[in-house]
């Protein structure tokens, strides 16, 4: 079976060697790596040439002239796919060598329509850790629709059969976040979803992650976008209470956070009056009620726009912390 690897590509000069060379070091070999340069401005595009002219039968280049967003990069890339399984990789990050092998191997034998597994998460200073794709990571094999729905939501920790851009997978473009608005709905068109418990990719947090960019603090009302995407291409039947769980998630969790640290009063107002007007009730999901009890009255303080409370916890957290330490 073959597999089609989309790499969409921002000014990854530093990283993108690594990257590619992980795709070449593969034991599986039946894949394509659909590379597609988003408007870069370093030397980025001069590298995919390079991979495109050695290796021509592996490597294929859809650059664009603009950069338009990681959405209508893998957007490109999506159309360009020919296997039957196809998967996303970041391009500052690695495969194990034999993670395609074991990736395409656990497909075969299951015949899932979305495989999912985990990775590690490498620090700057080298330093990583397992980063588990499932809520409920103890569980392996067979997993619902629902559990996969609130999984960890990248598109690079799994891989698709090609079904689903037949059936019109699309990412929005134009926004940040544009996963989380694309790939838990694709639960919807999935008749069996597999869970594969090992670290196959490494993912690297950069300094310069998206999280760690000034730019963030202006983008991160995006995660509204994306949630009012999801809510709208998913049966609300079958998955409204797991739409629920992942806006307190990215919004009171991941948003609200980010933006107390830069006292941006005015954006953590807009996800509290979200959260409000859409889901009101989110402290009774039953997701939610599994979550550490302070990580929850954290989240019910930034929902109730108790900023200065959170900033006063917090001071007296690292002084008591300091103090403990001298």
């Amino acid at each position: 079976m073959k597999l089609s690897i989309i790499v969409a590509v921002y000014d990854a000069e530093a990283t993108l060697r690594r990257c590619l060379d992980s795709c070449l070091n593969q034991t599986y070999r039946d894949f394509e790596v659909i590379i597609v340069d988003d408007g870069s401005k370093d030397g980025s595009l001069k590298i995919i040439e390079e991979y495109c002219r050695r290796y021509p039968k592996l490597f294929k280049s859809f650059p664009l002239e603009v950069n338009s967003g990681s959405g209508k990069a893998r957007n490109i890339g999506l159309s360009h796919v020919s296997g039957d399984y196809f998967t996303f990789l970041d391009d500052d990050d690695v495969v194990v060598p034999d993670g395609y092998a074991q990736i395409m191997a656990a497909a075969e034998a299951s015949k899932a329509d979305i495989l999912m597994f985990d990775a590690y998460q490498v620090a700057p200073d080298g330093s990583r850790r397992r980063y588990y794709s499932a809520l409920d990571f103890s569980n392996e094999g067979e997993i619902s629709r629902q559990q996969y729905f609130i999984a960890l939501p990248f598109p690079w920790n799994k891989i698709y059969k090609r079904k689903f851009i037949d059936l019109g997978m699309r990412f929005p473009e134009g926004i940040w976040y544009a996963y989380l608005a694309c790939i838990p709905a694709l639960a919807g068109a999935a008749d069996k979803i597999v869970y594969l418990k090992k670290p196959l990719i490494e993912y690297y947090q950069t300094e310069n992650s998206m999280t760690r960019n000034d730019k963030f603090r202006v983008k991160s009302l995006d995660i509204l976008k994306a949630i009012t995407i999801l809510n709208q291409n998913s049966n609300q039947s079958l998955f409204k209470m797991e739409c629920e769980f992942l806006a307190y998630q990215y919004i009171l969790k991941i948003g609200a956070p980010f933006l107390n640290e830069y006292r941006q009063d005015q954006y953590l107002d807009e996800l509290a009056n979200y959260m409000a007007k859409y889901f009101p009730r989110w402290q009774q999901n039953m997701y939610v009620k599994k979550e550490r009890s302070e990580d929850v009255r954290r989240a019910n303080l930034y929902f109730k726009k108790k900023y200065k409370v959170i900033r006063m916890r917090d001071k007296i957290s690292a002084l008591l912390h300091r103090k403990h330490h001298d």
